[in-house]
């Protein structure tokens, strides 16, 4: 008998109160932080331990992970996209970073001032909304 690990009550719950952004930008990812850090007020650190490691056709990637908790109710992470040819979402393989916000607040406001307020940011080409319903891969994002 094979045993087969069901993930979806695992990504339901981990998705619970948050939004995805998807951003375009030719920045390195501790440059993109910095400038985040920077401009924006906010404090990301590099998750060393949450790494994100994906096996592909023999192959590693690992994709940086960045973190900035600033209340027990709201937590952002930033995820690299890209590592030399993977992706860890390869649906939206044309997106540098995601950004998920998970808040127990009004999630459509912060949502809407942390697109405004990277659009303010020179390099950042592009901010869109990621829907949840449209990433294959969910379970690439839990940490």
């Amino acid at each position: 008998m094979k045993l087969i690990i069901d993930n979806s009550e695992m990504v339901d719950d981990f998705f619970v109160n948050t939004r995805c952004l998807g951003i375009v930008t030719p920045l390195k990812n501790y440059q993109f932080c910095w400038n985040i850090n920077y401009h924006l007020g906010f404090h990301f650190t590099a998750a060393t331990k949450d790494t994100l490691n994906l096996k592909k056709q023999d192959r590693n990637y690992h994709f940086n992970l960045y973190t900035y908790t600033p209340s027990e109710i709201c937590q952002h992470y930033l995820y690299q996209n890209q590592f030399e040819g993977g992706y860890l979402l390869p649906e939206w393989k044309h997106v540098d970073y995601i950004w998920l916000i998970r808040s127990d607040v009004d999630l459509d406001l912060l949502t809407k001032d942390v697109t405004e307020s990277l659009k303010t940011i020179s390099n950042i080409m592009i901010v869109i909304h990621l829907p949840q319903e449209k990433i294959k891969n969910p379970v690439h994002l839990i940490i």
